[in-house]
């Protein structure tokens, strides 16, 4: 890569399972009401950013929170789907809430939180699988011709792609809150990133028709 791509990663909005605090992983949650306007507020703040290309999650969270910004974005073209995007897989503690999970599997979830990279949910995904399977998707982003990149999809995918780019260690990078349509934004060049923010989500805490004011970065 020689030229500069500015890369933005926003994680869907709100579901159920989320307001619920359950794992959703690979499981196909639609967005709620809430995540709906919260996909909505995200799309008035992205509406004039000079987007080349939008790349999505197929999971209907991500992919219709991606749609919802296309249909206002003045400069975006075509929704990228891509099955690496999607989430990464908790095995059997899907459909369950954080609170059943530490019932249910006594000392699992703490050694998760605590270090992604060395406790992996029974039948789920590490971390490092994850790393690997978005990697694709990254040397498409980083050796193609746009420049600006939108990408939508979730909290454990977005967290893989910032610590591959920056090389932050996995239990670090999930000590790092990111919100429902909160954003990342990267610029990489020369195979180096940098972080330009991370989970900047003031379009939604503000009124909708002051959204958009916020700045462009």
């Amino acid at each position: 890569m020689t030229h500069k791509v500015r890369l933005i990663l926003a994680r869907h909005g709100q579901t159920d399972w989320n307001a619920q605090r359950r794992f959703q992983g690979k499981t196909d949650v639609p967005l709620n009401e809430a995540g709906l306007n919260e996909a909505k507020a995200l799309a008035e703040r992205l509406k004039n950013w000079p987007f080349d290309v939008i790349y999505a999650s197929p999971l209907s969270r991500a992919l219709k929170t991606a749609q919802i910004i296309s249909e206002v974005n003045v400069n975006s073209g075509s929704i990228k789907v891509c099955n690496e995007l999607e989430e990464m897989g908790f095995g059997i503690w899907e459909e369950l809430s954080i609170h059943e999970v530490i019932k249910n599997f006594p000392g699992q979830y703490e050694a998760w939180k605590d270090d992604p990279s060395k406790m992996i949910p029974p039948g789920g995904e590490s971390f490092k699988e994850i790393i690997g399977r978005v990697k694709p998707v990254l040397e498409d982003i980083l050796n193609g011709q746009n420049r600006e990149v939108l990408v939508v999809a979730h909290g454990g995918v977005i967290r893989a792609i910032v610590a591959s780019l920056l090389g932050l260690s996995p239990s670090g990078i999930w000590h790092m809150r990111l919100d429902n349509c909160g954003l990342v934004g990267l610029v990489c060049k020369d195979e180096q990133a940098s972080l330009l923010f991370w989970n900047d989500a003031l379009h939604l805490h503000v009124p909708f028709e002051l959204i958009d004011k916020l700045p462009i970065i």
